[in-house]
């Protein structure tokens, strides 16, 4: 009897061990947390160390990470069939998880597309850019099932009108100056591109260096990465992120109103490094950076322009 008793109240002790560690959850960078209470959304937790409610309530974690996600087609487009491709994140957590997460989500996007589609007037001249257009303003602001669309790909194949011959001319923009504390570590971003809305072209960035400071030390690999290259390829990837996201829906107006976009610091909008892996990210170092536009040139209107004389045609 003695024996079932002991027995009893280690079980009990086991249980009750296994609800106090159930209660703490971890939210990774570039994550957040639904929790629901008896399946009723009750809030949306940021990345690091989290608490729960053990049984009554449930966490689902979700990405916000850019993803791709090629249609089943082909859609219609001014009477020729499209492959479609977008590009997304999740912008509204708690409408993607009332959507159903992933697979509902989609469901709810899908449909808008093909109606966004079918908008394209059937005597288009240029069918496949305005229909990247339309998908773009349409889905930017709409975000159904809690995702936005950050850009689009609509490929017509050889049907339809065909396309003018589109070369990029490249404009070197004005340095721009670092303002701001620079952190003590730094992180060299690879070459990268951010698109401009309504097919204006873009720019690209070479050389560009992140920096960051540790506030918790030990914290940066100990929590979340196995080791320091690691580490500075998911910073890289965040801050290139963040930064296409800050131009893609901006117009272009001048070279200095696009200097003027890039953050001087990106840390209040980057806060799960701190709160979760103990790393502040501070001001970007332009100092070294060559910054060019890109602005695409029609060369079917302009065929004795320098970037037309040679080279392979473009889409828009």
């Amino acid at each position: 009897m003695a024996l079932i008793r002991v027995l009893g109240f280690f079980a009990l002790f086991l249980v009750c061990l296994w609800q106090v560690m159930s209660a703490f959850y971890s939210v990774g960078p570039e994550e957040q947390a639904v929790v629901s209470r008896f399946g009723v959304v009750d809030r949306v937790e940021q990345p690091g160390l989290q608490v729960r409610l053990p049984i009554i309530e449930r966490v689902d974690l979700y990405s916000t990470r850019e993803r791709e996600l090629a249609l089943e087609g082909p859609y219609d487009v001014s009477g020729c069939p499209a492959d479609v491709e977008l590009i997304y994140l999740i912008d509204d957590v708690v409408a993607f998880h009332e959507a159903g997460a992933d697979f509902g989500a989609i469901d709810v996007l899908v449909p808008q597309v093909a109606n966004i589609l079918s908008q394209v007037p059937q005597d288009s001249a240029t069918p496949g850019p305005d229909a990247r257009r339309l998908l773009s303003d349409v889905l930017s602001e709409e975000r159904p099932g809690g995702l936005r669309v950050l850009t689009t790909r609509v490929d017509l194949g050889e049907c339809g009108p065909q396309p003018p011959r589109i070369e990029m001319r490249r404009e070197g923009l004005p340095g721009i100056e670092t303002v701001g504390a620079l952190g003590s570590e730094r992180v060299p971003l690879p070459a990268f591109e951010t698109d401009l809305r309504n097919g204006r072209g873009g720019i690209e960035i070479k050389g560009a260096v992140a920096t960051y400071d540790i506030i918790e030390e030990g914290q940066l690999l100990g929590n979340c990465y196995s080791s320091a290259d690691f580490a500075h390829r998911q910073i890289a990837s965040s801050v290139i992120s963040r930064l296409r996201r800050q131009m893609i829906y901006q117009p272009t107006e001048t070279l200095a109103s696009i200097s003027e976009r890039f953050p001087e610091t990106i840390d209040e909008t980057l806060p799960e490094f701190r709160t979760d892996c103990g790393i502040a990210i501070r001001a970007i170092d332009y100092d070294a950076a060559e910054i060019i536009r890109l602005t695409p040139i029609n060369c079917n209107e302009t065929p004795d322009a320098p970037e037309c004389a040679s080279g392979e045609a473009g889409q828009p």
